[in-house]
């Protein structure tokens, strides 16, 4: 993989200024959930992992970082920590937090696939006030509600010396990567739209936001002809990005528009560049579970890449975001390597998109990408998926 981290080592003043907005606020028919011991597919090294339990998956919940952290959650309610949040808010859901129950991570944790074992690194922000109350904090919760036995770590944006977004992620996702991180979620973006200094959209555009793109998709390509980016150890990795949520201030709202990351690999494709193979974009479902969010990027030229989920943090409508539905998927994908421990990044990508539930128009579309997550289909592949 050359370059998922999107490694770039020019880049214009313009693009170092550029504002961080952290995103928070299937193709055909899917196969049938009839699960195989041991599902095939052509192609994939589906050798199966060790179960974990039901039992352990709801022991584990909102242990590790939370463990005796009281919860301030995002609607401004304040409860002794995430687990007593969870037993007073979800009491109707058989105590499960709403990430669980609306991607199914409840039924795959009675089959034992709980994400025990995989390494997930949480890029995002966070402080450090002994309260789970912050962006980054709000993102593990999901991950957590939908993988409980996986191994969380955290990077900061804002601990790396470069106080600047683009290069600390590179330093971040490069610590990741060499620490034998499986899944690296980024709820995080830079957008085409010029924030107000109250944090609020203006309807104005960065005027490089175009020219940047070009010139750092060039570099990409030009850095991987020249020198070896590939290593072993970066593989196995998968990438998972929020897409944004500038939907109702950038036109046309599309990822490839609107997101600056986006647009690279928008570009990086228009040259026949193939270097993205293992990143996954999500958008954010509205509450009926059918259509997309009004604040929620589409796929526009990234369909392929592409996938949308449901975006509440502990309970029903309780926040809003894309940063909050990639975290689930970012969930699923831990879940998916404790089965399946010998796919790669690309693997996991491509199952995951090419079992999601199809929704809107048929097929493969440049609003919901491949439609839904599947969980349940993820973990019972059956035929052929296309290449990757």
């Amino acid at each position: 993989m050359k370059s998922a981290m999107l490694v770039v080592n020019r880049l214009s003043v313009s693009i170092a200024a550029a504002l961080v907005a952290a995103c928070g606020g299937g193709s055909g028919s899917s196969p049938s959930f009839n699960p195989p011991e041991n599902p095939t597919v052509p192609g994939y090294d589906l050798t199966l992992g060790i179960p974990s339990s039901e039992s352990s998956a709801r022991a584990a919940l909102f242990g590790g970082r939370f463990d005796g952290l009281p919860y301030f959650a995002p609607n401004g309610e304040e409860y002794s920590s995430v687990l007593a949040a969870n037993r007073i808010l979800n009491e109707d859901i058989d105590f499960l937090p709403i990430a669980a129950y609306d991607t199914k991570a409840d039924r795959a944790w009675e089959l034992g696939w709980t994400g025990k074992g995989v390494k997930v690194g949480v890029l995002d922000y966070f402080n450090a006030n002994g309260i789970v109350d912050f962006h980054g904090d709000y993102v593990a919760v999901v991950i957590h509600s939908v993988a409980p036995e996986a191994e969380l770590g955290f990077e900061s944006l804002e601990q790396y010396p470069d106080q600047n977004p683009i290069f600390n992620q590179v330093a971040a996702g490069n610590k990741f990567a060499e620490s034998g991180f499986d899944i690296i979620n980024n709820s995080w973006g830079i957008e085409r739209n010029i924030r107000n200094p109250d944090g609020s959209y203006s309807e104005r555009y960065d005027p490089d936001f175009d020219f940047n793109a070009v010139i750092v998709a060039e570099s990409l390509i030009e850095d991987a002809a020249n020198s070896d980016y590939a290593r072993d150890d970066t593989d196995n990795v998968l990438w998972i990005y929020a897409a944004g949520n500038s939907g109702e201030h950038c036109f046309p709202r599309t990822l490839d528009n609107c997101n600056f990351y986006g647009a690279i690999e928008r570009q990086l494709n228009i040259r026949n560049y193939t270097g993205a193979s293992q990143i996954i974009w999500v958008g954010a479902l509205d509450d009926d579970g059918e259509r997309l969010a009004d604040y929620s990027l589409e796929a526009g030229y990234l369909e392929d890449s592409f996938i949308v989920e449901h975006d509440d943090v502990l309970t029903y409508n309780d926040a809003a975001g894309t940063s909050f539905a990639a975290p689930r998927v970012t969930g699923a994908a831990a879940v998916l390597r404790q089965k399946f421990p010998n796919l790669g990044g690309a693997d996991l990508k491509q199952i995951l998109l090419q079992t999601a539930e199809d929704i809107g128009p048929l097929g493969v579309d440049r609003i919901f990408g491949h439609g839904r997550l599947d969980l349940l289909n993820a973990l019972s592949p059956q035929g052929t998926l296309r290449p990757k």
